[in-house]
């Protein structure tokens, strides 16, 4: 991973086998990992990026003195999401894409909506 043989890691344990399985991923999980396939006429390596991202987490909502609401979440570092509302969950249900943006270098992602027209509205941000 990253350059780094992982041949001794306890949590990537087989990585010297033909499959590398890892099991609890983490964001630290995230880098480009390489396949070296060795016999005795030649040596190919191959390489793969992967990608982890968490979804939002501790999505918050607070309606301002100004009738707006705020919402907040945390979730992956510098990665971008798209925040979907719709006014009925009666199926089939039609998110609308309202907002994209990606957080910041903490994970934090903010949102005004200050369209409370609607007697409901139901939100959900979805990673991109």
């Amino acid at each position: 991973k990253d350059g780094v043989n992982l041949t001794n890691s306890v949590k990537f344990a087989g990585a010297d086998s033909t499959n590398l399985t890892i099991n609890s991923i983490i964001e630290d999980d995230a880098g480009v990992y390489s396949a070296i396939v060795i016999n005795s006429n030649f040596s190919v390596t191959n390489q793969a990026n992967l990608l982890v991202f968490i979804p939002p987490q501790n999505f918050n909502g607070i309606i301002t003195n100004a009738n707006q609401l705020s919402l907040r979440f945390s979730g992956t570092a510098n990665h971008s999401y798209i925040l979907q509302i719709t006014t009925n969950l009666t199926s089939p249900v039609i998110w609308k894409s309202i907002f994209s943006n990606s957080t910041d270098v903490g994970g934090d992602w903010q949102f005004t909506d200050t369209n409370l027209n609607e007697s409901q509205k139901f939100y959900r941000a979805v990673g991109q």
